[in-house]
């Protein structure tokens, strides 16, 4: 389910969440998610997909404010999903893409919990 900040970064929630934004970009080797898809590249997208998300749309909503709130953390959550479920959806005959959205999805709990540790680990320094 859902994530939950640990006490020790529960007051660091952006510098967690862009973290693990960060971190899930540089993953995404091929770029297939760092950007919103256009229908140029991908015709037909906006008829099979209908909420678009991707990772720079993700940090652009977590600088504008969109994450803040109670469900903030259960939001990201929920669009790092719709972001692979999305491209599941699309791409649902092709493969390498798929097993590249399972990976990226594999990693993303681990992700998250390093990214909790290393603000953690700033926080106590200073």
């Amino acid at each position: 389910g859902p994530w939950k900040l640990p006490d020790a970064v529960k007051d660091h929630f952006k510098e967690v969440v862009s973290a693990t934004i960060a971190i899930m970009s540089k993953s995404d080797v091929y770029n297939l998610f760092k950007e919103p898809v256009s229908e140029s590249e991908a015709p037909g997208y906006f008829d099979v997909v209908k909420k678009p998300m991707d990772f720079g749309t993700m940090k652009k909503n977590l600088e504008s404010g969109m994450y803040d709130g109670v469900n903030g953390l259960t939001t990201v959550f929920e669009d790092f999903l719709l972001v692979l479920d999305n491209c599941a959806l699309y791409n649902e005959d092709n493969d390498e893409i798929i097993v590249e959205a399972a990976r990226l999805l594999s990693i993303l709990p681990e992700t998250f919990a390093k990214s909790c540790v290393a603000i953690k680990g700033k926080v106590q320094v200073g």
